[in-house]
């Protein structure tokens, strides 16, 4: 019986790395996903800045 509970801890160990090397996977995935959307967000922003100073400087403001 000793053994089977040794056995049966050793697979539920198993699935507890299994289990947390996928979550560290999915967690620098999105890490890259958010560095990404913020460079995103930022070349917006700064597009959104030079087209608001044109129409300032052409005083349409």
């Amino acid at each position: 019986m000793e053994w089977e509970e040794i056995r049966l801890l050793e697979e539920k160990i198993e699935k507890v790395f299994e289990a947390y090397n996928k979550i560290k996977e999915e967690n620098k995935r999105l890490k890259e996903e958010n560095e990404n959307l913020k460079e995103e967000r930022e070349e917006v922003r700064s597009r959104v800045e030079r087209i608001i100073n044109k129409l300032e400087a052409l005083g349409l403001d």
